[in-house]
């Protein structure tokens, strides 16, 4: 059995503490967390949604300004991930470009070859000597000529099973899986997000004990989401994270990252 622990959105925005808060635990046993991280942050990525404006995960006092924030003028972070990589305790992975909404399910080859190309040039700025091997698109979502664009530059990729549905060679790859695709890249799938500001703290909860069966288990977060919007820690989510992290850590299982994390044949 193995594991992999996959956190999203780690950017401009995010502080060390913020990240120490929910896995000061786990780094304590060696594990390793998988970083998401966003090139360049978008301020002002909006929604269209009825319910929230502007992406959550941008700090409130940001919000709707038009802006791109470079995780290269976040030092004190870059220094942070940069130490844990190199203890073996962070994978760093390129997370889209600016974080648009969707911004990797579309089929325009010109505008993904240059949010590939600049996202890879910033995290190389940032992260000089750690190798960046994996991908994870903003919003679990990308479209079929972005998965393979991203596969043809050599990096493994985690994605939500259902966004493989639109591709017939993957679709019929289940949530939880390892598999290693015919050119030799690695594909990970997740299911839900269970410590979610959109789910029952509680229900998720029981539905992440639950998922500890599958063989192979990623458990993806938000950082940010553990947070009550920006403004304090959310310590009954907290809490359910660690009594989670009591039954996952328990177990007899492997815990690795998308680069050395083992995989079957498609």
């Amino acid at each position: 059995m193995q594991a992999i622990i996959r956190d999203d959105d780690t950017s401009f925005f995010t502080t060390p503490a913020l990240l120490e808060a929910i896995y000061e635990r786990v780094w304590a046993r060696n594990i390793p967390v998988c970083f998401s991280v966003i090139p360049a942050h978008r301020a002002n990525i909006a929604l269209n949604r009825p319910d929230v404006k502007f992406d959550p995960n941008v700090p409130p006092t940001y919000r709707g300004q038009d802006r791109l924030l470079p995780i290269t003028e976040n030092p004190e972070l870059v220094k942070f991930l940069t130490s844990l990589a190199k203890q073996g305790l962070a994978e760093i992975m390129l997370h889209g470009y600016c974080h648009d909404y969707q911004e990797f399910n579309i089929e325009d080859e010109a505008v993904l070859r240059r949010k590939l190309n600049d996202g890879m040039a910033l995290h190389k700025a940032a992260f000089p000597d750690i190798p960046i091997r994996s991908f994870i698109a903003p919003y679990d979502a990308i479209s079929p000529l972005a998965l393979q664009m991203v596969l043809d530059m050599g990096l493994d990729v985690c994605i939500a099973a259902y966004n493989l549905k639109n591709i017939p060679a993957l679709a019929h790859v289940e949530n939880y899986e390892g598999r290693q695709l015919p050119n030799g890249r690695k594909l990970f799938t997740v299911g839900e997000y269970f410590f979610d500001w959109k789910t029952d703290i509680e229900e998720g909860f029981q539905r992440a004990i639950k998922a500890l069966d599958h063989e192979t288990f990623v458990i993806c977060n938000h950082y940010w989401m553990f947070n009550r919007d920006w403004d304090g820690q959310n310590e009954h989510m907290v809490r359910r994270w660690n009594d989670f992290l009591d039954a996952f850590l328990a177990q007899d299982r492997t815990f690795t990252t998308f680069s050395d994390g083992q995989t079957v044949a498609l």
